[in-house]
């Protein structure tokens, strides 16, 4: 059987092996360049823990707990940007479990940690003079608060941004009113 000259198969012209062509290098490059990308972008650790705590009285009114917050980053490239900060307060009294929203006073957000640095940021809450007198002053046992932090960041690497990444941790228990609570006290989430 002879092929007859009006076969209905052609050859690809030059155009259409460019564009394979070009599609292929395109793949080639595009999948080392993600996963670089994502490797060097990929989520540093971050430190958070309390290094001190004081309390002030308000007169008629209860107590004030100041706690300093630390954080540190070990990397020696990325920065973290700290979009939000929320610190909650958490404390048990007869099988109830209480929360009390603390102030987070920085500068300004967002705050920027610079790479291998620690940023220490002043948090405060307040008890009233009922909560005070009920869960914490009257009570024959101690009473120990956790601290639960969080928190979205971004990292920066080499000027390039992360997306934001939502940090939870909550602290070691402690009895902030003790004068001999011994600091730091690490967070883990």
């Amino acid at each position: 059987m002879a092929i007859s000259a009006n076969c209905p198969c052609r050859r690809w012209n030059t155009t259409q092996w460019v564009v394979v062509g070009t599609l292929a290098f395109v793949i080639l490059v595009a999948i080392p360049v993600v996963i670089i990308t994502s490797i060097v972008l990929r989520p540093r650790q971050i430190h958070l823990s309390i290094t001190n705590s004081t309390q002030s009285g308000i007169p008629g009114s209860g107590k004030a707990l100041h706690l300093n917050l630390s954080t540190s980053i070990d990397d020696r490239h990325a920065w973290v940007v700290y979009r939000s900060v929320m610190v909650d307060l958490l404390y048990n009294v007869s099988k109830f479990q209480y929360s009390i929203a603390a102030d987070v006073s920085t500068a300004s957000m967002p705050l920027r940690q610079p790479p291998r640095s620690t940023v220490t940021m002043d948090v405060s809450a307040n008890f009233t003079k009922d909560i005070w007198e009920q869960d914490f002053e009257n009570r024959s046992d101690k009473t120990e608060i956790q601290v639960k932090v969080a928190t979205v960041v971004q990292f920066i690497v080499g000027g390039a941004y992360t997306r934001p990444y939502e940090v939870s941790v909550r602290c070691d228990l402690a009895d902030f009113f003790n004068p001999q609570t011994s600091y730091p006290l690490n967070c883990t989430g």
